[in-house]
């Protein structure tokens, strides 16, 4: 029996998902915040939309689209995301499969972690150090005021676009504190720039092995770069897999149970 599925992507994750639902028979719809992250993919049984959704818009698409089940494949720690799905698959009653990447930071790395952007802030921004963030730009603003208060240096990876570009503005960071790059990141390529800096502190969350966390570890350890990590934010879904045999296995016990 084949599903119509609803993908929701936009990360690295998306490209092999798709092509593996499809292999399976399966009608993908991939919905993706901007249309930078559509797949160039032509098939009957595959379509994309771009846009935000909240839970009512959510409801709306499963409805029109006559979806079977969804499968929520979102960054880690896109959590407005996350809760909008669990909230709007539980209304509709349309299942709900998180597919999260393994993370990649292991027991035994030299890693400090926060709970959140506001607790990694204070632990990064004291007196005297010299700040790499590399968590995006939607709460470099958290970072940069925690810089301004206590003094200390502050410098912001972030993707190479508008949106990115107007967040550090808007947070107060000056052109030469905004380093507006595409990943992924090598670990000589982290290192340079760690250099480059002069950092003592690098922020990062935990993407995953396709987010580079590693080669950041190790170009913070090799310039002897203290090293905070954000820590993922707990999974509202029952469902969760972390390999795409693993949803597939969700997937076809859905079909078995209809």
């Amino acid at each position: 029996m084949a599903l119509r599925i609803l993908l929701l992507g936009g990360t690295s994750d998306a490209r092999p998902l798709v092509e593996l639902l499809l292999g399976q028979g399966h009608g993908v719809l991939l919905s993706c915040l901007t249309e930078q992250a559509f797949l160039d993919i032509s098939l009957d049984r595959f379509c994309q939309r771009s846009g935000a959704l909240d839970a009512e818009g959510l409801v709306t698409l499963l409805s029109q689209e006559r979806i079977d089940a969804v499968v929520d494949a979102a960054h880690p720690y896109a959590q407005v995301l996350h809760a909008t799905a669990v909230a709007a698959c539980t209304a509709a009653g349309v299942p709900l499969v998180r597919y999260q990447r393994p993370e990649a930071l292991r027991e035994g790395d030299d890693v400090a972690y926060a709970r959140d952007h506001e607790e990694a802030a204070r632990l990064a921004c004291r007196a005297g150090e010299r700040v790499l963030l590399t968590v995006g730009s939607r709460f470099v603003h958290v970072y940069a005021q925690a810089a301004r208060e206590c003094g200390c240096l502050l410098w912001a990876r972030v993707l190479p676009n508008r949106e990115s570009l107007e967040a550090c503005e808007r947070a107060g960071l000056a052109s030469d504190q905004i380093v507006a790059e595409l990943g992924p990141f090598s670990v000589e390529a982290n290192l340079e720039l760690l250099r480059k800096v002069g950092a003592t502190v690098l922020v990062t969350k935990d993407g995953g092995d396709r987010g580079g966390v590693r080669e950041k570890l190790e170009a913070a350890a090799l310039c002897g770069c203290r090293f905070l990590a954000v820590s993922r934010p707990e999974t509202l879904a029952q469902a969760v897999v972390h390999d795409p045999q693993a949803l597939l296995g969700e997937l076809g016990r859905l079909i078995a149970r209809d």
